[in-house]
């Protein structure tokens, strides 16, 4: 399932997703801080693992520490695909 954006990735929550999130810094609507920021507000950081993958250098900057408890790891772009795919899996597992 694929977000257009921060606020639908918030709608699938409400409709109870649970599980990896890849999550870009820049999105329309709401950037990736802000909707990291209204995950955690909202109470559903426990049902999601989240893996900031994103182009923007400054994503390792204070925001990444600010919110490092609740990013699981960081995969800059451009994608190196299997470090893509061993994360997820390895994040699926902790989610069963």
């Amino acid at each position: 399932m694929a977000a257009s954006g921060g606020k639908q990735c918030l709608e699938y929550f409400k409709n109870g997703f649970n599980g990896v999130v890849l999550m870009d810094v820049r999105m329309p609507d709401m950037d990736g801080w802000d909707t990291i920021q209204e995950i955690i507000k909202q109470g559903y950081g426990n049902n999601a693992v989240i893996i900031l993958l994103t182009a923007d250098k400054g994503a390792r900057s204070e925001k990444l520490t600010e919110f490092r408890q609740y990013v699981a790891e960081y995969i800059p772009k451009p994608v190196d695909l299997k470090q893509l795919v061993t994360a997820v899996k390895n994040y699926l597992r902790y989610l069963e």
